[in-house]
């Protein structure tokens, strides 16, 4: 569902997805993007996110970025809206990991 568009600050539904979320287990989501710093309220009411507001409230909740993909949440007036398809695993990277994590993206 087109949830995260509606919120803009996501550090507290980050939080509460990493108390609950199992050592094995994923949080996905989709997200609209934009390319500045943090997160902005567009014209269509909805929330776009950056890529670094992203990774920083996935890192500040204890979770690891598995996977943060350019797609198009939906169209409007038959146009692809930016987005972002974001795999968070629960717990920080290791040093191996982290480096391999920020080399993808």
């Amino acid at each position: 569902a087109d949830v995260l568009v509606y919120l803009g600050d996501l550090a507290p539904v980050m939080r509460a997805v990493a108390r609950v979320l199992s050592a094995d287990g994923l949080f996905a989501f989709t997200v609209q993007h934009h390319p500045g710093e943090g997160f902005a309220l567009g014209a269509d009411h909805r929330y776009a996110h950056s890529d670094t507001g992203l990774r920083d409230a996935a890192a500040d909740a204890g979770l690891t970025p598995a996977l943060l993909e350019a797609t198009s949440t939906r169209e409007e007036r038959g146009e692809p809206v930016p987005g972002r398809l974001a795999v968070l695993r629960a717990g920080a990277p290791g040093r191996d990991q982290a480096r391999a994590v920020r080399a993808r993206f």
